[in-house]
């Protein structure tokens, strides 16, 4: 499965398209859910997280997938996620951004 998590923008063909962070967080934990992919928004509007939130998550609970990207607009925000992910990516996942 491809998470597209945004909190505006709709999901290209062929992407989960997740609104909340925490929903996301919730499926990456998931192990009957598989997946493969995940592209990240740092602002989730009114929520009580945002896109860097679950950076951090992903990175306390060894939550990584094959293949990440931050699509994010936020030019701070984004460089803030990139730059954590390509810290502690483990080898063989593919950070993009």
């Amino acid at each position: 499965m491809k998470l597209y998590v945004d909190d505006v923008r709709e999901a290209p063909e062929g992407w989960f398209l997740v609104r909340y962070a925490e929903r996301a967080m919730l499926m990456l934990m998931d192990e009957a859910i598989n997946v493969e992919e995940i592209s990240l928004d740092h602002d989730m509007g009114e929520t009580a997280h945002d896109g860097y939130w679950l950076v951090r998550i992903m990175v306390e609970m060894n939550l990584w997938v094959p293949r990440i990207s931050v699509h994010s607009m936020n030019p701070v925000g984004r460089a803030n996620m990139l730059a954590t992910l390509r810290r502690y990516a483990p080898d063989g996942t593919e950070v993009i951004g």
